[in-house]
């Protein structure tokens, strides 16, 4: 359960609005720093869609994020969890219903060029989160 509420919130950051990518790569090369710099500082809406997150251990746990703010994630072992995204401290935190000693609050994502994004949660774990399309290739 602990590892389904990480990785949800985990992929929630980086789903935020994907339509922020700029096509002009020197565009994007130049203001890379100051992307980092935001994504430092400001956590944005989720954007809906499926996901799969992967823990440093290998770890892959499949989550849904919803335009309601709602979210769904199921784990290869079974588990299940479900809840609302909230926004706290610059920071998308996946609250578990009913809520859990297992949620947490991850920092705003920093996208990649392959679609992927990386973030770390209050507890320094750091986890990949892949759009569900993707991670199935």
């Amino acid at each position: 359960m602990k590892k389904i509420v990480s990785l949800v919130a985990i992929a929630g950051l980086a789903a935020c609005s994907q339509a922020e990518e700029a096509d002009d790569t020197d565009t994007m090369a130049d203001a890379t720093a100051v992307t980092e710099q935001e994504a430092a500082t400001e956590a944005e809406a989720m954007a809906p869609g499926d996901y799969v997150s992967v823990y440093p251990d290998g770890t892959e746990v499949a989550f849904t994020t919803n335009a309601d703010g709602s979210w769904t994630a199921s784990s290869s072992d079974g588990g299940s969890a479900a809840g609302r995204i909230e926004q706290r401290d610059g920071k998308n935190c996946f609250v578990s219903d009913p809520p859990s000693e297992d949620d947490s609050c991850w920092t705003p994502r920093v996208m990649n060029e392959d679609g992927s994004w990386t973030s770390t949660n209050d507890a320094g774990v750091t986890v990949t989160v892949r759009p569900a399309e993707a991670a199935a290739e």
